[in-house]
């Protein structure tokens, strides 16, 4: 819209936040002072995507037309009424936010940077003999690539991670104790009469007491996790040095190495 507030004339940068003085929205000032404004501009003022907005051109919802002088008629270069947005405000944001050209190119970037992040979390494991990297559904890379952690977190989660799974005896113990929570949810059922469902089942296994034992056995196999990756990881010499710090010399006297 246009930097000029219609209600006080006053010059303004971002015309929803200013209207916040004048005790309005955006979507009744548009109804109120409707103007013809940039297709460019109006969904960054009314908080939907281009995609909505096309989509409500398309449907007959917004009237478009061409800016004075235009010497195209491409959509992005039209103007759009602001009446008609605010009026069918509620049917516009509950269409498509992208196109289906969109979300593949979206996809196909989301894909690449995955594979960059995990390229990034990968690590020679000692164990393996081999590059490993976290699964493409992993928490900790999805935490990485929203940069909620840092990439310095998320490698050594990653390994910890990857030897709690792989190198200790968690993903059993894990197995086994959800085993004997489904026991104790049919002992439950059948003592009183309870219908089962799939849905009961998760709730049960959801239930603080459960997930609380849970999270003891993934803190203590990540301990045991970080205890192997130090024995793997600290180089050879400071292995030594670090059991070993002095020895005695020919003369009964202790040294420092």
């Amino acid at each position: 819209m246009s930097d000029k507030c219609r209600i006080c004339g006053e010059q303004v940068q971002y015309l929803p936040s200013h209207l916040k003085r004048h005790k309005t929205t955006i979507v009744e000032y548009g109804k109120n002072y409707p103007q013809w404004v940039s297709f460019t501009t109006a969904p960054i003022d009314f908080r939907m995507t281009p995609n909505q907005l096309l989509e409500a051109v398309k449907l007959n919802l917004v009237k478009s037309k061409d800016p004075p002088n235009a010497d195209n008629t491409e959509t992005v270069n039209k103007l759009v009424i602001t009446e008609d947005i605010a009026k069918n405000y509620q049917r516009i944001k509950k269409l498509p936010k992208f196109s289906i050209e969109e979300i593949e190119r979206r996809e196909i970037y989301l894909n690449r940077k995955r594979e960059e992040m995990m390229q990034r979390l990968s690590f020679y494991c000692p164990r393996c003999k081999e590059n490993v990297a976290p699964p493409m559904d992993s928490l900790i890379l999805q935490l990485a690539m929203k940069r909620k952690m840092t990439l310095e977190e998320a490698c050594e989660n990653s390994k910890i991670s990857h030897y709690r799974h792989v190198h200790t005896d968690y993903e059993s113990e894990i197995i086994n104790f959800e085993e004997k929570v489904e026991a104790s949810y049919f002992e439950e059922v059948r003592l009183k009469h309870i219908k089962y469902n799939h849905e009961s089942l998760e709730a049960f296994k959801d239930t603080i007491k459960y997930t609380k034992q849970k999270t003891k056995i993934k803190t203590r196999y990540s301990e045991e996790a970080k205890r192997l990756i130090q024995e793997n990881f600290i180089p050879q010499k400071d292995k030594q040095e670090t059991k070993k710090p002095f020895e005695e010399n020919k003369s009964g006297k202790q040294e420092t190495k």
